[in-house]
């Protein structure tokens, strides 16, 4: 949808015996949800970033000699949950990959409002979806499926904004349209300084070139679909996109 499973390929891709990558793994954000609650209503943040420390240390454990990084692409909802990350290691670089809203909700709507993962959260109360709808003078109740999931996706945005505004040492926006050549070239040499030799740059650029979320039947050519889905969206999902994530 934005390109973070094109981010979480490439780096396993870049050196696949040196890097392990976890791609949306449960127990992060399982651990969070479960000990301190959705809003942290059962503990303090400071806890919550103990307790996922302890997780991300016994995810990262390893008895490979090879090995030497490790890198979590977390679910899309942990975007809410930054700030307890950035807590937990506030020395440790990340990035948020964005791409244009109109394309990000046509990827969501794809197989249908029933089947759309930002708008299945509707049915839940949420306080961050409440208090963004303060500030646009409405509620739940009278948006349509398709303004809710624009509303789920403005409050994610949001979120990584805040958190790379306050600590820009460590957090930087990726736009979907700079990949691969961001990650290369900028991501991974100045800012997390890891050096990319020559063949780990064309084992970056070879697996970008496959459909990123491609398996068995799936697997194929990746072909940009940005124009496609800009031409085909349609005025409600338009206007959702520009009254909430512009």
């Amino acid at each position: 949808r934005c390109g973070s499973t094109l981010v979480a390929n490439a780096l396993i891709a870049m050196n696949p015996d040196k890097h392990r990558v976890y791609s949306e793994s449960a127990p992060p954000l399982h651990a969070l949800k479960g000990v301190c609650g959705e809003t942290y209503q059962f503990c303090q943040k400071h806890q919550a970033a103990a307790v996922l420390r302890d997780v991300i240390y016994l995810m990262s454990r390893t008895n490979d000699p090879n090995e030497e990084r490790v890198f979590f692409k977390i679910q899309s909802i942990g975007s809410r949950n930054i700030e307890v990350f950035q807590a937990a290691f506030p020395e440790t670089p990340w990035i948020y990959v964005y791409r244009e809203p109109v394309q990000v909700m046509m990827s969501h709507l794809k197989y249908g409002e029933k089947h759309a993962n930002c708008i299945a959260p509707k049915r839940r109360k949420s306080d961050v979806v409440r208090d963004l709808l303060m500030r646009h003078r409405t509620t739940v109740g009278e948006l349509s499926n398709i303004e809710y999931c624009a509303v789920h996706l403005a409050t994610l945005t949001e979120s990584a904004s805040r958190a790379i505004a306050a600590n820009p040492a460590t957090g930087t926006s990726v736009n979907y349209e700079s990949l691969p050549d961001a990650l290369y070239q900028t991501i991974l040499p100045q800012k997390w300084n890891i050096p990319v030799s020559p063949t780990e740059v064309e084992n970056i650029v070879q697996i970008s070139s496959v459909y990123s979320k491609g398996t068995g039947g799936r697997k194929g050519e990746f072909k940009d679909d940005s124009e496609e889905k800009e031409r085909e969206a349609s005025l409600d999902i338009r206007e959702a996109a520009e009254k909430f994530l512009k």
